[in-house]
């Protein structure tokens, strides 16, 4: 918790996906051969999914965030 996050997205499987990160940022479109990366500060413990609307259910993940001792 309040640590900096960075995610790195890589497309490797079809022409394209549009990714989002739930609550932290703006959804993008990712093509095959392409990286984006996401960065943000996870204040909030919890999960935080990100997934490929195009590729339900099957392309999704998450970052889950502790607590700070």
């Amino acid at each position: 918790q309040g640590d900096q996050v960075t995610l790195h997205f890589l497309g490797v499987q079809g022409p394209s996906h549009t990714i989002t990160v739930e609550g932290q940022a703006d959804k993008f479109v990712l093509r095959r051969g392409e990286r984006h990366s996401v960065s943000f500060v996870a204040d909030t413990v919890g999960p935080i999914r990100f997934l490929a609307l195009d590729r339900q259910p099957t392309m999704a993940g998450q970052v889950v965030v502790l607590p700070r001792p």
